[in-house]
């Protein structure tokens, strides 16, 4: 499977939604990508467990096929740089009873940072949300994550509460962090 390297001519970014023929393409993509963002912080046992539950094929399918979930990729040339997960399944208590959707994931390759590509998938990600008619979109970051903590707020999301993240066999804290939609609709 062939992945963006810097070599690669910048054409036009496009995103599309991921259909049930993406699952391997969206299994090795997350692996790679959650790979390259977390291996150096956690232990190569705790990666590799969470990597093998999260990112099976089976597991990417089953995510593909329920309608509560939605998955962006986001191409140059026909070659994937990164990816966006909505879902609408968990309900967050602290937002009480928000018609709210959770940016789950929003990932982009090490050697694609910097191109746009993140900005691209979190711009249709809230542009999606909204045509949902969703009041809040919400998201879970790792605390030790000042990058993603960094992104997520110039783009209007502020952390509202803390939670528990397992990966592997360590609980983590992660921030929950939510934007306000209703005026964007």
């Amino acid at each position: 499977m062939r992945f963006y390297n810097s070599k690669t001519p910048l054409l036009k970014l496009k995103i599309r939604v991921a259909k049930k023929k993406d699952t391997g393409l969206l299994a090795a993509l997350g692996r790679k990508t959650f790979y390259q963002t977390y291996a150096k912080s956690h232990s190569k046992k705790d990666m590799s467990c969470y990597l093998k539950e999260n990112f099976s094929k089976k597991h990417i399918l089953t995510c593909l096929q329920n309608k509560n979930n939605l998955f962006l990729i986001a191409f140059i040339n026909d070659i994937p740089l990164g990816y966006a997960k909505l879902s609408a399944e968990k309900k967050c208590p602290a937002l009480k009873k928000a018609n709210a959707i959770e940016l789950e994931r929003i990932y982009v390759l090490k050697n694609a940072t910097g191109k746009k590509t993140g900005t691209a998938l979190m711009k249709k990600a809230i542009k999606i949300a909204c045509k949902k008619k969703c009041a809040v979109i919400w998201l879970s970051v790792w605390e030790h994550n000042p990058k993603a903590i960094s992104f997520y707020r110039k783009f209007g999301f502020r952390q509202f509460a803390v939670t528990g993240f397992m990966l592997g066999r360590i609980k983590r804290k992660n921030f929950l962090m939510k934007k306000n939609l209703a005026a964007l609709s």
